[in-house]
């Protein structure tokens, strides 16, 4: 270590310099002559000390400070990560196990790298504390390898110090983080692999690209890519399971060698609703560990075309609105149904139309919208109605004087379907009625409001049903204010596997016209009405789903969660609990990450899990009723995913070795590595810096040098 260097350092400021030297100088001449005269030496003196305390204050005003500079070499620190994990463990041929060579490598390595500051860190899953001079080793028993995770971690630990270098000792077989990722390290990554490179005889499925969500009858192709060591020429036959049964297969042609194939496979789907299927590899003839030969996926299935039809008397706003919805969507079939003196109820293409007589006849269409009731009088109708929403039927029913809610007949027969019930004498009143959404609108009412949007700014209804209450099991997302009493504006009501709605008022349409606020409110409460009446009332408000069902010891564990809004943005919170409740062990918990690309759509990725079976529970605010929920079971098997795949990978160490500007070594020629790590010291200066302005000293000397010239003045008789 050199010896300390002090520097004096000021910040220089003209202004402040000129101010002094002109005091300095005034100090000088203002001591030329004095009352009573002085001697010359005494007059000096006096301006010695005056200019003086301006000197010092000077110095004072410019900031002074004292820099100290010590110069210290460093030796190079080259940390040497050493695997643990439990492939580790493994014998190869006779020569011991890999953890045993790996050990006996980090132990020379001090003596290799002489000079050099060698801390061993052992790995697995993630990065453990370097092992001190009398530490013992770990044994391999680490479930999970996260190779670029532990490079990562070495780095930041000692990237303040002369990092020269990072040894890696391991098989390179990556269980945990993302397979073949080389992590952006500064430093050169000399790789020392162990293990044969023969891979165990088997299949494994590695990876299935496959669509998130399809339509009923389109066929769709799912692509799986397959891992094969097969040392003979066998076959590879993967199939696609649906609920169970096989959809699809796909045989390869003869295989030998360790090796990729990609097996594609077909499906249509026929039911709409969440579809699980699994793609499964048929084991080989002496294959041991099957456990990775499946994978689970989930699709979501939606109808190729989605049947309305819209009975109203005349055309107005909403069969507007609905014949644009069909224009700008190729799913929408809209059938509309219209009265003319003369020639009765008519289809708009012309054709005649009559009420439906027999249950069967509504079951081409997902949702009725009717306006107009009076096609459906009769005990036939109401019964078709009845039935057609029983059997997962969507109904909107309009407020209107014509409408099936001003006829008694019709509430009797339909009063296990209506969400409404007479609660005194109904009648349609005009007017002016504000909507609102209701405090307890539940989870429906995030999918109809718009966020941010003020519902008093919106233009009232014109008229609206009165007379009316919920039943117990409506749903009631809005209401409207009339005569000081908030009543249903929108009511819903399940029945059988179907849904009923009604919407008790009239003159929505005004609020097309309140700009595009209003506009974009109008569209959305319209068009997420009908479209959870159409079916989206099966999807579960929020629904949790794990890639497999069944992992491994040591596998991460990925978990999506679906909102049935599409449009949501809440926070999404998830718990892991074993099933059983697990000995009292607290849930484990976490937060969901929004998928950028997948609106609606949220992504986790949990640590491994000791074996046993889990419910994952996935938690979604609701700014209108209780939080929407979903839950999903997974399994974790005892066998480790570090026995799944034993061989060395050796491409991927060498990858990391040429990315990061180090070398592949083998473990029979470590001394090579004096000679391909720079082991030379470098130098580090440090500074520091002590601030005068605010030292007691400086301040002092700037009193005492005025006190000793005020003193001086009074001794000598000065004025």
């Amino acid at each position: 270590m050199s010896p300390q260097r002090f520097d004096l350092i000021v910040e220089p400021d003209p202004l402040k310099i000129a101010v002094a030297v002109v005091l300095i100088a005034a100090a000088f001449v203002l001591y030329r002559r004095t009352l009573p005269p002085l001697g010359p030496g005494r007059r000096a003196a006096l301006a010695l000390l005056r200019s003086a305390a301006f000197a010092l204050l000077l110095l004072f005003l410019l900031e002074p400070a004292i820099v100290s500079t010590t110069q210290r070499r460093r030796a190079p620190v080259v940390p040497v990560l050493l695997d643990r994990s439990r492939s580790m463990a493994l014998i190869d041929g006779t020569r011991g196990t890999r953890y045993e060579g790996a050990e006996s490598a980090a132990r020379e390595m001090p003596r290799l790298l002489g000079g050099a500051s060698v801390p061993v860190v052992p790995f697995s899953a993630g990065a453990d504390p370097s092992l001190g001079a009398s530490d013992p080793f770990p044994p391999a028993d680490g479930e999970g390898t996260d190779i670029a995770g532990a490079l990562e971690s070495a780095a930041a630990r000692y990237q303040d110090e002369n990092l020269a270098a990072i040894v890696l000792l391991s098989d390179g077989r990556v269980t945990r983080g993302v397979s073949g990722r080389v992590p952006p390290v500064a430093v050169p990554v000399f790789a020392v692999g162990y293990g044969d490179t023969l891979e165990g005889k088997g299949l494994s499925v590695e990876e299935v690209e496959y669509p998130r969500v399809t339509y009923t009858g389109v066929r769709e192709r799912i692509t799986a890519t397959i891992r094969y060591s097969l040392p003979k020429g066998d076959r590879a036959t993967v199939r696609l399971l649906d609920d169970g049964t096989v959809v699809d297969e796909f045989r390869s042609s003869e295989l030998s060698g360790e090796g990729r194939l990609e097996a594609r496979l077909d499906w249509a789907p026929g039911e709409e609703g969440i579809r699980r299927l699994e793609v499964r590899a048929a084991p080989v003839e002496g294959e041991i560990i099957t456990v990775d030969n499946t994978e689970q996926l989930r699709v979501t299935v939606l109808k190729d075309k989605v049947g309305i039809l819209y009975v109203d008397r005349h055309p107005d706003w909403d069969m507007a609105f609905l014949s644009d919805m069909a224009a700008g969507s190729p799913r929408l079939k809209i059938e509309t149904v219209v009265w003319s003196p003369g020639r009765g109820y008519r289809l708009t293409s012309g054709a005649q139309w009559s009420a439906p007589a027999y249950e069967g006849a509504l079951a081409a269409y997902d949702l009725v919208i009717v306006g107009d009731g009076e096609p459906f009088a009769g005990r036939e109708a109401m019964a078709a109605l009845e039935g057609y929403v029983s059997h997962g039927g969507g109904l909107l029913l309009l407020a209107s004087e014509r409408s099936l809610l001003f006829d008694a007949a019709a509430r009797d027969a339909l009063g296990g379907v209506l969400p409404l019930r007479a609660g005194g004498i109904p009648v349609f009143t005009s007017g002016e009625f504000p909507a609102l959404p209701a405090p307890d609108g539940g989870e429906i009412l995030d999918r109809l409001t718009v966020p941010g949007e003020r519902f008093d700014r919106l233009p009232p209804l014109a008229a609206v049903a009165r007379g009316f209450e919920a039943t117990a099991g409506a749903l009631v997302p809005f209401v409207v204010e009339a005569g000081g009493t908030a009543r249903p504006l929108i009511a819903l009501q399940r029945h059988g596997e179907g849904i009923c709605g009604v919407i008790a008022g009239v003159g929505l349409y005004r609020w097309r016209l309140a700009g595009p606020a209003g506009a974009e409110a109008y569209r959305v409460l319209l068009s997420g009405l009908i479209e959870y009446l159409a079916g989206g009332h099966r999807e579960p408000g929020l629904e949790v789903v794990a890639d497999r069902t069944v992992y491994r010891a040591g596998e991460r564990i990925r978990v999506d969660a679906y909102a049935a809004d599409r449009r949501a943005e809440a926070l999404v919170r998830g718990e892991v609990s074993p099933v059983g409740g697990g000995g009292g062990e607290p849930p484990v918990t976490f937060n969901f990450s929004p998928d950028p690309e997948r609106p609606g759509v949220w992504g986790a990725t949990l640590d491994p899990l000791p074996p046993g079976g889990y419910e994952i529970r996935g938690t979604m605010p609701s700014t209108s009723g209780p939080p929407a929920e979903g839950r999903a079971r997974i399994d974790v098997e005892p066998v480790s995913v570090e026995m799944l795949r034993t061989s060395r990978d050796a491409p991927y160490l060498e990858r990391i070795a040429a990315t990061t500007g180090g070398a592949l070594v083998d473990p029979h020629r470590l001394a090579s590595l004096r000679d391909l790590i720079d082991l030379e010291p470098d130098t580090v200066e440090t500074r520091t810096v002590r601030s005068l302005r605010g030292s007691a000293l400086l301040l002092a000397a700037i009193v005492a040098a005025l006190a000793a010239e005020w003193l001086l003045r009074k001794l000598w008789g000065l004025v």
